[in-house]
Parts: structure tokens; sequence; C-alpha cells
């Protein structure tokens, strides 16, 4: 059983998250492989705005898949075709993506992209705060993990769902190596 102060923090915590929640689901959209038989979750991507431009920030492992198939943006109201020019963490000559330690991409958005996306699946670039984390801070984290997906047959429909993840910033010293 939990102690009262436990059951306060708790829902201080569910409530920081619930208020956040709505903005990180809007600006995260699941990414899908267009393979012939169907299409296959392949990873998450934030949608982000700096003025005119527009940004999906993803894993370098989930843009490569572009060079092998189709890639696909789940916007709020259809597939949409991910195109335009990407920019991904360098490998090392024989270095694999597993071993890419920041495994980063960021693909800005062609316009034949974004005429199908509405302008609030973006979070604008205002909205984050790009400072040094504070000690102790709790952020929320979210994606579409591929392995979390449902097929369903009978409707021909694959489902996906969101889901937020919470990090707590620490001192440097506390990822410290210990030897």
């Amino acid at each position: 059983m939990l102690e009262p102060a436990d059951l306060r923090a708790a829902a201080l915590l569910d409530s920081q998250v619930q208020e956040r929640l709505p903005t990180v689901e809007r600006a995260t959209a699941p990414i899908y492989r267009d393979e012939p038989s169907r299409p296959i979750p392949s990873g998450s991507a934030v949608m982000l705005r700096i003025d005119d431009h527009r940004f999906a920030l993803t894993a370098a492992h989930v843009a490569d898949n572009s060079a092998s198939f189709p890639l696909y943006i789940g916007s709020s109201t259809r597939p949409v075709r991910l195109s335009g020019t990407k920019i991904a963490t360098k490998l090392n000559p024989g270095q694999r993506r597993e071993d890419d330690p920041l495994d980063v991409a960021v693909i800005h958005l062609d316009g034949e992209t974004t005429r199908y996306l509405r302008d609030d699946e973006f979070i604008d670039v205002s909205q984050i705060d790009a400072g040094p984390l504070p000690e102790d801070e709790i952020f929320l984290v979210a994606g579409y993990p591929g392995t979390r997906r449902r097929d369903i047959p009978t409707k021909a429909t694959l489902e996906v769902t969101l889901y937020p993840f919470l990090a707590c910033s620490r001192p440097r010293a506390a990822y410290a190596r210990v030897r």
C-alpha cells in the first residue's frame, strides 16, 4: 500500500501528464512503411514547425526504411506520403545503425507532404525548451511502438496506440559509469 505522500505525488504527476498529453499526442505521428501486402508500423515522428518550414523528427533507423519502402505519416485525416530532405546521424565505416548512439533523423518535409497535413498537427519551435534540464525535472515522451500494433483482419484495419513514457532528468554525475 502506498503512503499518503506517495499517493499525493502520484496524483500530482498524473495531473501534469494529463495536462501535457493532448499536445504531445497531437504532434506525434505514427510512421508506416508501405509493403505490398499491407502497411507496417515502422516508428514515430514528432512534427515540428519552424517559421514556414515543417519537419518530422524520428529515429534514423526509421528514416532509413525509406530506401527500401515508401513511408507514410499517419495524419489526423489520412496516411500521407513522407517525402522531403532527410538528414540523419552519420555512420562510421563498418558501423551499423544498431550501433548508432544517437539514432536521430530530421526530414524537412516537402510541399507534397505538407499540403495534406493540418497546421495544428505540428508543434512550434517556441514550444520547445532547448536549455539544459533542471535536475529532477519530469518530462513526457510518446511514440507508436511497432511491437504494440494490432491487426484486425476482419475489418482490414491496423490499430496503433500512442504510448506515453515518463522520464526524469538527473545530474550528469548520476549517469557516470561505475568502474
